[in-house]
């Protein structure tokens, strides 16, 4: 470079004058510094010193005996014997750790000479920490000049007993006085006590000043660099002499501080630090403010390694989406082609039997998320199955003793306790949770007589299951204290506790139950006995029944009353081989309208029978003494269910499917001819409680070439946009849908639901249910240009019917995932009905029905909305028909297929 000087001496210059970050704290000043010393050693002598001395060394004679600005005192030894020096310089030994140059990635050390040595560290980085704040250095002070980290920039960075000198710091000798520091050529910093080089410019020799207490080359003023002495040059803008105005007037691998002074690099190579490249700025003065490494190339991953950006690898263009061809542009980056087929799986829980098309992975079926909680909303987003509480809704508590339950945040809660009035007067009507209503028998009460099938059915007595027929008893411990039972009859007897309490009547003591028996074995009978439930019974022996006086029992030998009853006399049953009087002489009513008929040989009841013969127009009724009564009856305000083959309001007329929506003409202007269209042919009111515009409603014959009417003449139309197909006159076919620049809050929004949109249209009906109706249904078809393009993404169109009445009360199922429908949730597929609709190359769900419970007689408000989301743009459009009242019971609303 023009204008540098002698390597070598700019090699001492670079570490012994101005290397701030690692030679200034080992290395004397260089002979520059001595103008009379260097004129008579020819700047060979005193290379080492660190001070200026104001007497050169004695036998100095060949060279300046009284040097301008030379050294009293050598700190390091000088130079061997140069011409003009009779003898080495005196001062201190050369030290490794004198040497040290505070540098990690060197070994410092001294040489044959006595000079200094640093020798780098093999695969050490050399640079120091790159910064941009003190907080970012792991030792010392960031330097802000170069973003580099250095010990000090000032003495208080240092701990006590240093000084921070060169940007290093040092131990200095503690001082109160210039005295203290006359042994290391230097003054007293009193401010700090201790020695330092210099406090001011005064302390320093010929061209030097003092910086940050070093002294330092460049010192007094000048217009030229003539009269700058030794290697200063003039900074003109400054009007001073100083080392070096630019990076230029430096040795290589050196450049110009702000201070003016020639310093080593202090970045030789780049660091990484977080995965950003601090590179060296372009004189080595330190780094660049870091940045991300890139190549350019959008296909490779690029990363810090060893003070450079290399390539890590190719960037992964795997979305994850089996629906994709992934490939990569060096310009643009990652490409995805929707151009994949077959199977898939689009990551949401709701759905099944996923495809891919067009590059989005759609399920073909939903998933059902009923919980079999009625007290819920079941519906389903992208995460999974969502329920919702619903209050007001009739539900079952599973309680036997509640009746009315309803729901109330999402729990089924109990109503009004369950009537268990009997009518019986011997009976204690209690109610258990688990079986529902339950009969206790009164004290004193007795029941014997009427008809049973377990002895929960009799009160104060058991059930003879033989007889069907409720007892005083069977055995003796169905009787009381101090009774037995004897021929069904709980007869008293007198307590004891030995036979001596019994002698009075002949009889013996049951020590088991305490009481005077007859006879307790064969031996307390008299001959031809034989002892029986305690009663001593006359036995005789027979081979034939010509032996007895009624018939012989062939199997025992014994003689007894009867065998079968055709062995009794008239109103009499044989039962346990005795002849009884007829415990049944008429049919009596039972419990939950049943008849137990009496036995042919009115020995006892027979198994009870329900009145209720199935026929729904007949009043069914037990009459005791006679049995089951059948009486017609008419339902007012009822109506015929049709396709059940039944005469469900009993008029007469089975299966009554006649619509009032016949041929002819009904205006698309007038709400109640929509009623007329979806074959409700009852008084109801019917308006559009919002109608973005007239055209976006319509009854029509049919909607394109192959969707007719579910039932009669017409169905409904309501839509987003204009409710138009090709064939009609003046369809204008717009690739975005109308917009027309309407936005409303819907009425009655169901929960879930948005309750805003854009271009809404809600057709509103209010109807009373039929006396005998349990429930509602209708058709409906959707259509919509969303599908398929924004399928499953944010701000799609919305459908829905909510219902407002005493059964239930929200929203009406109008999707397959139990929530308000939207084109990211509907069953969408392209079917060949759509031919002719103008949404050929969209989608629809084919018919589908939805069923929702009622309250018979009761009045509901029925809402049907369409509305875009997001914006007004790409219309959805839904078919409505087939409006009828059915039976059965239903918790909450259902949707399937129309098949």
């Amino acid at each position: 470079m023009a204008g540098r000087h002698d390597g070598a001496i700019w090699r001492v210059r670079a570490c012994a004058l101005v290397f701030a970050a690692s030679c200034a704290s080992k290395a004397p000043l260089p002979t520059a510094f001595y103008s009379a010393d260097a004129a008579a050693d020819g700047l060979a002598g005193d290379l080492t010193a660190t001070a200026s001395d104001s007497l050169e060394n004695t036998d100095d004679s060949a060279g300046d005996a009284v040097a301008a600005g030379g050294d009293a005192t050598a700190v390091a030894p000088d130079d061997a014997l140069q011409s003009g020096d009779s003898t080495v310089d005196s001062g201190a030994p050369c030290t490794a750790q004198g040497c040290d140059d505070g540098e990690a990635c060197t070994t410092d050390g001294c040489d044959a000479a006595g000079a200094c040595t640093h020798v780098a560290l093999a695969g050490c980085t050399p640079s120091p920490q790159p910064c941009v704040k003190t907080a970012d250095c792991k030792a010392g002070v960031c330097n802000p000049d170069g973003h580099f980290c250095v010990a000090c920039l000032k003495t208080a960075d240092c701990g006590g007993g240093f000084v921070c000198q060169a940007q290093v710091c040092k131990a200095s000798v503690p001082c109160q006085s210039d005295t203290q520091c006359k042994a290391t050529n230097q003054v007293c910093d009193k401010t700090v006590g201790s020695c330092v080089d210099c406090l001011s410019s005064n302390d320093c020799g010929l061209g030097q000043s003092c910086v940050q207490n070093v002294c330092s080359a460049g010192a007094g003023t000048c217009a030229s660099s003539k009269e700058c002495p030794n290697t200063l040059i003039c900074d003109k803008k400054l009007g001073q002499c100083v080392q070096c105005g630019d990076d230029t007037d430096c040795p290589p691998s050196a450049f110009c501080t702000s201070g003016h002074q020639c310093a080593a690099d202090v970045c030789t190579t780049g660091s990484c630090v977080a995965g950003q490249l601090w590179a060296c700025s372009s004189n080595g003065g330190g780094y660049e403010l870091p940045k991300a490494c890139n190549d350019g190339n959008a296909c490779t991953t690029d990363v810090c390694q060893g003070g450079a950006c290399a390539v890590a690898g190719n960037v992964d263009c795997n979305d994850k989406n089996p629906c994709t061809t992934d490939t990569c542009d060096p310009v643009k980056g990652c490409q995805w082609l929707g151009t994949a087929t077959g199977p898939c799986d689009d990551g949401n829980a709701c759905t099944s039997g996923d495809v891919c098309a067009g590059g989005v992975c759609a399920g073909v079926s939903a998933k059902s998320c009923d919980d079999t909680n009625a007290c819920t909303n079941d519906s389903c987003d992208a995460s999974g199955c969502v329920h919702k509480a619903l209050d007001g809704t009739p539900c079952n508590d599973s309680n036997f003793c509640t009746t009315g339950d309803s729901c109330s945040a999402g729990i089924c809660k109990p109503g009004a306790a369950q009537d268990c009035n009997d009518g019986i007067a011997c009976t204690v009507d209690s109610c258990n949770p688990g079986t529902g209503c339950v009969w206790t028998a009164q004290p004193g009460c007795s029941s014997v007589g009427t008809p049973c099938l377990t002895n929960g059915d009799c009160t104060g007595a058991v059930c003879d299951v033989s007889t069907h027929a409720c007892t005083a008893c069977l055995q003796n411990s169905d009787c009381g204290a101090g009774k037995l039972c004897q021929a069904h009859v709980c007869k008293a007897s007198s307590a004891c506790q030995s036979d001596v309490q019994c002698k009075a009547n002949q009889q013996v003591c049951n020590l088991g139950l305490k009481l005077c028996v007859d006879c307790n074995s064969l031996a307390d009978c008299a001959l031809g006995q034989q002892c029986q439930g305690g009663v001593c019974v006359g036995v005789t022996a027979c081979k034939t029944s010509k032996d007895c006086k009624k018939v012989c029992d062939l199997a025992a030998s014994q003689c007894v009353d009867c065998l079968v009853d055709d062995d009794c006399q008239a109103d009499h049953f044989c039962n346990a081989k005795v002849c009884q009087l007829d415990v049944c002489k008429t049919n009596i009513c039972g419990k939950n309208n049943q008849v137990f008929p009496c036995k042919a040989d009115g020995g006892g009841f027979d198994l009870p029978v329900s009145c209720e013969d199935g026929v729904v127009c007949t009043v069914d009724t037990c009459v005791g003494g006679v049995g089951c009564a059948h009486k017609g009856q008419f339902i007012p305000g009822g109506a015929d269910f049709p396709g059940n083959g039944l005469d469900d309001d009993c008029n007469g007329l089975t299966d009554e499917t006649t619509t009032c929506d016949a041929p002819g003409t009904l205006d698309s202007a007038k709400s109640s001819d929509y009623v007329t269209a979806v074959d409700l042919c009852t008084a109801v009111t019917a308006d559009f409680a919002i109608l973005s515009s007239p055209k976006a409603r319509a009854i029509r014959g049919d909607f394109g070439k192959n969707i007719k009417p579910i039932l009669g003449s017409h169905l409904i139309a309501i839509s987003t946009g204009v409710v138009a197909i090709p064939s009609d006159p003046g369809y204008v076919a717009a690739a975005n849908g109308t917009d027309f620049k309407v936005t409303a809050n819907l009425p009655a929004t169901p929960a879930g639901c948005a309750a805003g949109g854009h271009d809404p249209t809600a057709f509103h009906l209010q109807v009373k249910v039929p006396t005998n109706a349990t429930s509602l249904s209708f058709d409906w078809f959707l259509l919509s240009q969303e599908y398929p393009q924004y399928y499953q993404q944010q701000f799609v169109d919305v459908v829905y019917a909510a219902i407002a009445g005493k059964a239930y009360a929200g929203w009406m199922l109008l999707d397959t995932k139990q929530s308000c429908a939207t084109v990211a949730t509907m069953p969408w597929q392209t079917p060949a009905s759509l031919q002719g609709t103008g949404f050929d190359t969209n989608g629809g769900t084919g018919w589908m029905m939805t069923t929702v419970p009622v309250l018979p007689g009761d009045t509901v408000d029925l809402t049907f909305a369409v509305a875009d989301s997001g914006d007004g743009i790409f219309d959805t459009l839904m078919l409505l028909d087939f409006l009828r009242w059915g039976g059965g019971a239903l918790n909450s609303p259902s949707t399937v297929p129309v098949k």
